[in-house]
């Protein structure tokens, strides 16, 4: 996409493209002969607006005013239009879209001022990515973007099936998500730059920020298998280390709710995979930390694991699915905050299931109707789970029952034939 650019250090082709669309959109943004005169005072390159006919896109004019400027300088363009208080030809960006952009420009900088490694270009790195710009932007923005994808830790983990250069993750100070995808394909090479896309694209299981959307998935196959025949590659995903990766998902993810986002999951009523609970711990009527409570949640993730899988949310009514929220459990539960409220959600677990199963599920806060509920995918336990070591639980419909004696057998053989 940016062919012009001749310094290492540039920003990624992800929030390039991002901010094209919020300057240069169709229904917002500057005009042509404005977004000109913007970069006229950092750059000559563009020359004057042709007039005449035969200008680029308003979108065109972005990206190429940002190629032709110097890492400090795309910075310091990009803030400038965010803090534009004149006149603009069409529609002003969303404001959390120039929240957004503001502190992905702040944290930059922020790189910038300590040196951070994390700080640099993919086009820095040796070995950057034979697949298209365009390709490779939009899988950033698919798997690593503000509303859909992976997290931080999950993209990690992907590329570390094939390369140790992106190390461990940082936690604070970590480059954006969709900088993970950029980065950790620009040290590939083009083959395993496309396995590990197409095992993102089959991927069974939870994802953070929740699944892209069907026609992008749609569009990302059809480039990656032109991507192979250009290439002469073969198609057969289950030989490398993302595809078993992938493979393993699939045999444990097997339920439809894991892609399906929290909000949507409410029009469904509880059945075999899907589980509410109004209150992780405090008993809603006496406003008392409740052990029975606290054991109603736990019991319901072991059902779902010597089942199929599924989700338990907490923070809603049972029968009405009636959105309440954490507050109950954060004002009277003894927690602090959301962040002390999932720690102890995974000591519980550790506590009376076991830690290889604290592991696997997967646990975190989701806004619903201007509250915060708590979110659990539950995989297909690869072996049976008992509640404190003594009661076997399985799903049953829309309950949790323990099972004993000769039914329990039966249950584990055909469960788990192998075992």
């Amino acid at each position: 996409m940016l062919s012009l650019v001749r310094w290492q250090r540039q920003l990624s082709n992800q929030l390039i493209s991002s901010a094209a669309q919020m300057f240069g959109g169709r229904d917002q943004g500057f005009s042509g002969p404005e977004l000109y005169e913007i970069f006229s005072r950092y750059t000559d390159e563009l020359g004057s607006y042709p007039r005449e006919g035969g200008a680029p896109s308003r979108w065109r004019i972005v990206e190429l005013g940002l190629s032709y400027l110097p890492f400090e300088d795309q910075i310091r363009v990009l803030e400038e239009m965010c803090c534009w208080d004149g006149a603009v030809r069409y529609a002003r960006p969303a404001e959390k879209d120039l929240d957004w952009l503001r502190d992905e420009l702040a944290a930059l900088r922020s790189r910038e001022a300590g040196d951070e490694p994390a700080s640099r270009h993919p086009a820095s790195i040796e070995g950057a990515p034979e697949l298209s710009p365009e390709l490779v932007s939009r899988a950033a923005s698919m798997f690593g973007g503000r509303t859909t994808g992976f997290s931080g830790p999950e993209l990690y983990a992907f590329f570390s099936e094939y390369t140790d250069e992106l190390g461990e993750y940082p936690g604070s100070g970590a480059p954006s998500r969709w900088q993970v995808v950029e980065w950790g394909l620009a040290l590939l090479p083009s083959e395993q730059q496309i396995e590990v896309l197409e095992a993102m694209a089959c991927w069974k299981g939870p994802m953070k920020y929740g699944p892209p959307a069907g026609e992008d998935l749609e569009w990302l196959g059809t480039a990656l298998a032109e991507s192979r025949a250009s290439l002469d590659l073969s198609a057969d995903l289950s030989t490398g280390p993302a595809g078993a990766q992938a493979a393993r998902a699939a045999d444990l993810w097997t339920s439809d709710l894991h892609r399906v986002k929290t909000d949507e999951l409410l029009a469904r009523l509880e059945d075999q995979e899907l589980e509410y609970k109004e209150s992780a711990r405090v008993n809603v009527r006496t406003k008392e930390i409740d052990k029975k409570v606290e054991q109603a949640w736990i019991k319901a993730i072991a059902g779902l694991w010597n089942q199929e899988g599924g989700v338990v949310v907490i923070g809603i009514v049972d029968r009405s699915n009636k959105v309440v929220g954490v507050n109950l459990d954060l004002r009277h539960g003894s927690l602090q905050d959301e962040d002390a409220l999932r720690n102890w959600i995974t000591n519980q677990l550790c506590n009376h299931l076991a830690e290889d199963v604290a592991a696997r599920v997967k646990v975190r806060l989701d806004p619903i109707e201007e509250k915060k509920v708590i979110r659990i995918d539950v995989p297909r336990g690869p072996e049976p789970i008992f509640l404190d070591d003594q009661d076997f639980i399985v799903r049953m419909d829309n309950s949790t029952r323990k099972l004993t004696g000769n039914s329990m057998l039966r249950y584990e053989k055909q469960r788990w034939p192998a075992n």
